[in-house]
């Protein structure tokens, strides 16, 4: 498989999981017909039952990876991963700056997937355009543990009602926007700064939201957004408007 072939399915599990969540209904018609007559001279033979063909098996949601520690850490991925995943992080006991980062082959310092002060928990995209990362560089004092886990296990929001959440998030809105939707997103008890991202299924993004502190507005919404991607320390909804 090319790169660009994993790139465009990078994202692609959340819309054909939200698709198969919602199978159409259909009914089967019911005809009366009438007995088949007999032809004299002939022999009527009655239809032989067919067997249904069996239903293709469910792909399996891949058991997610779980990594624990305490300090500084570099975790290393064999082989290295190329899925786009969902990572979720909990830290306790740090007194400062905590941090991680996905790591190249090369070693480098690619995407920053939590950047905190103190104990954390949030979620990260992690690996979005389905490139290699070998690792990653986890920095900061306390216990840590981070899962990762398939994209179809984030939380679903379809658009209607309130959307409600806390520190970082990622939310799977895929087939849930038309082209001029658009949202109003609050900020409440944050003192920094709080941006969403919206990402179609290639795995690029756009910056919805991008703000300090406490703040309401109302955000124009790509309609083949897939995902939101939410980076705040403090609490958010999202309406659409």
């Amino acid at each position: 498989m090319s790169g660009e072939d994993e790139k465009k399915t990078a994202l692609e599990s959340v819309v054909s999981e939200t698709a198969s969540a919602s199978p159409t209904a259909t009914s089967a018609a019911t005809t009366d017909t009438e007995p088949p007559v007999a032809t004299p001279g002939t022999t009527t033979r009655a239809p032989q039952p067919t067997t249904a063909a069996p239903a293709p098996p469910v792909p399996k949601t891949p058991a997610p990876k779980v990594y624990r520690g305490r300090g500084d850490k570099v975790v290393k991925f064999r082989p290295v991963i190329t899925d786009s995943l969902l990572m979720t992080t909990s830290w306790t006991g740090a007194d400062g700056n905590i941090t991680i980062y996905a790591l190249s082959p090369d070693g480098d310092e690619d995407d920053l997937l939590v950047n905190a002060i103190e104990s954390y928990s949030g979620q990260a995209l992690f690996n979005p355009q389905g490139s290699e990362v070998a690792g990653l560089k986890i920095e900061g004092g306390g216990s840590w543990t981070v899962k990762l886990a398939s994209l179809t296990t984030a939380k679903r929001w379809n658009g209607s009602g309130t959307y409600s959440g806390k520190s970082d998030g990622v939310v799977n809105v895929a087939s849930s926007f038309d082209p001029l939707d658009s949202i109003e997103f609050v900020s409440t008890n944050s003192d920094s700064n709080v941006t969403m991202y919206a990402y179609d299924s290639d795995g690029d993004a756009d910056l919805v939201v991008n703000d300090i502190g406490n703040f309401k507005g109302e955000h124009l919404v790509p309609n083949d957004s897939v995902l939101f991607v939410i980076n705040s320390d403090g609490r958010w909804t999202i309406k659409k408007t």
